[in-house]
C-alpha cells in the first residue's frame, strides 16, 4: 500500500490538571500528572510527524482547546472530536479521514509515547493484505487501530476503559468478517509503575525523558512509598540514534 495515501491520526484530550492521568495523579499530583500526559503527547506527535505518511490529523478534545492545539502542533490537521465516547470519536475520525480520500488510516493513542519507530508504517503495510490492523496494549486493550474503509460496528457495544476492549474488537471484527493483523505488544502508561519502565525504555524520547528528569527525585520518594520494592532513581536513557 502507499503511505503517501495512507494518513495517521492521534486521539488526545488537552491536558488540564484534574482531567487527565488520574491514576498517576492518585500518587503523583494533578500537575505532575498533568507535565507527563504533555510530555506523552509531544512524544507522540513527534513520533507521528517523522512518519511516512500522507496525512497527519490530531482528534482532539475539549472543543475549546483548539487553539492551544492549533498553537502547539503546528504542521498537523485538527479534527474535533464529537464528545467525549472514544467510539463516537474515533467512528468520526476515521470517516473524516477516508472521506478525505486516503486508501487507509491508522489512529494511535498518546499513552504510549516510546512506540518504536516504523511502527505506523509496519501497520499500514499490514493493511496491504488485512483489512484491520490492532496493536495491543499488555493491559487488554490497543495502542493502535488501522483500517482501509469504515467500519463503524467495530466501535460499538465496547467496554472502554476496562481489559475486555481487545477481546471485544476481535469479537466484533469476527462478526464482521474482517481479517486482522496484530502487532508486538506494547504497554502504556495509565499506573506510576509504569514510569519506572518508560525510564528503562532504549526508544525513550526527548519530552518523556525530561519530564522524568524534572521530577526525577520527589518521584522516586513517592514510587518507594507506593511501591517498598522500588530502590532506583528514575534515570532515562537516551535515544539510540
Amino acid at each position: 500500500m502507499d503511505l503517501r495515501e495512507s494518513a495517521v491520526f492521534v486521539m488526545a484530550k488537552q491536558p488540564l490538571p484534574g482531567k487527565c492521568k488520574t491514576r498517576l495523579a492518585r500518587h503523583l499530583s494533578a500537575k505532575r500528572a498533568c507535565l507527563f500526559q504533555d510530555a506523552f503527547l509531544r512524544d507522540t506527535m513527534d513520533f507521528v510527524m517523522e512518519a511516512n505518511v500522507g496525512g497527519r490529523f490530531l482528534s482532539y478534545w475539549p472543543p475549546e482547546g483548539r487553539d492551544w492545539f492549533a498553537s502547539t502542533f503546528v504542521g498537523v490537521d485538527l479534527l474535533q472530536q464529537p464528545s467525549q465516547d472514544l467510539g463516537a470519536s474515533l467512528i468520526t475520525a476515521f470517516d473524516q479521514i477516508f472521506h478525505l480520500g486516503y486508501d487507509a488510516a491508522v489512529a494511535l493513542g498518546a499513552d504510549t509515547p516510546d512506540l518504536p519507530d516504523g511502527t505506523i508504517e509496519q501497520a499500514i503495510d499490514a493493511l496491504e493484505e488485512y483489512d484491520l490492523v490492532v496493536g495491543p496494549t499488555t493491559d487488554g486493550g490497543y495502542y493502535l487501530i488501522g483500517l482501509k474503509e469504515p467500519a463503524p460496528e467495530l466501535f460499538l457495544r465496547i467496554d472502554w476503559g476496562t481489559s475486555a476492549v481487545l477481546a471485544e474488537t476481535y469479537d466484533h471484527a469476527s462478526d464482521l468478517g474482517l481479517r486482522v493483523a496484530t502487532l508486538d505488544d506494547w504497554y502504556d502508561i495509565d499506573e506510576v509503575e509504569q514510569l519506572r519502565r518508560l525510564a528503562e525504555s532504549e526508544t525513550i524520547r526527548a519530552n518523556s525523558k525530561a519530564a522524568l528528569e524534572e521530577i526525577d527525585i520527589s518521584l522516586s520518594d513517592t514510587l518507594k512509598r507506593a511501591f517498598p520494592t522500588f530502590t532506583k532513581p528514575l534515570r532515562g536513557k537516551d535515544t539510540a540514534s
